[in-house]
């Protein structure tokens, strides 16, 4: 008696053909590129792959990381990270306390690179909480110009009263006195009496700190001290003060 035939049904795969999704990480973004497993084995395609499985060094669409991460509250620097899914440069480095251009330095990366889940990254030293860009520093104050140094010599004898033919500051000063203490005190030499120091630098229309100002209806004469104001030590009775210029019968003179 013959035997019939039997056709076997074709063996079905242990495990039904589905669809899971690998997320690929780049630096700024995530590409997600579906990946097809059988039964015992998986196959994807990635765009720009040479062969299935292996990710492209650059995906086809790619964000900018953000250039000033914020600073986190752990430190990882000086040590290395594996990448997790869902991960960027941007998060890596925030959370070590680095910037983000000091990671892409470590690892030879740039802004358009793309990193992989289980790639580890080397994590600089030095993780202080830190920006992409160090911040400017300030700039050193300015020196005072010698105007305004004798200046702040001749207000140290505010409220000294005045003497006639002072030149100290234990005796008092007179008018010219005073101006010419204050310039030799930062090396300025000037002549002893107000008529003399007419002639002394020369005329300017704009006062500014320091300037002689000269009065033209009497011999006196007092120093500049800005904002329409004059430091003088006036005469008898009186003393070194800081006051309003009230007139504008004055020459002003500029010694330095």
């Amino acid at each position: 008696m013959a035997r019939t035939a039997r056709h076997r049904a074709p063996v079905r795969p242990l495990v039904d053909v589905s669809t899971v999704t690998r997320m690929v990480v780049t630096t700024g973004a995530l590409a997600a590129v579906p990946v097809v497993a059988t039964a015992g084995a998986a196959s994807a395609h990635v765009p720009g792959t040479s062969h299935a499985g292996t990710p492209a060094v650059k995906a086809a669409s790619t964000l900018s990381v953000a250039a000033s991460p914020v600073p986190a509250n752990g430190n990882l620097g000086g040590g290395t990270v594996t990448v997790r899914s869902g991960d960027t440069v941007s998060k890596i480095a925030r959370a070590a306390g680095v910037s983000t251009q000091a990671v892409l330095a470590a690892n030879n990366l740039a802004w358009s690179s793309t990193i992989y889940p289980g790639q580890v990254l080397s994590i600089p030293t030095g993780g202080a909480p830190a920006t992409d860009a160090a911040p400017a520093a300030a700039p050193a104050p300015a020196e005072p110009s010698a105007g305004e140094a004798a200046v702040a010599v001749a207000k140290e004898s505010v409220g000294l009263a005045y003497r006639f033919g002072g030149t100290s500051p234990t005796s008092g000063f007179d008018c010219s006195g005073l101006v010419q203490y204050a310039y030799a005190k930062v090396g300025v030499p000037l002549p002893r009496t107000s008529a003399a120091m007419r002639s002394a630098g020369y005329a300017v229309s704009e006062p500014r700190v320091g300037d002689l100002v000269l009065f033209d209806n009497y011999g006196h004469v007092a120093m500049y001290a800005g904002d329409g104001k004059i430091i003088d030590s006036p005469r008898t009775g009186e003393s070194v003060s800081v006051r309003s210029l009230w007139t504008d019968d004055v020459q002003f003179r500029r010694v330095v």
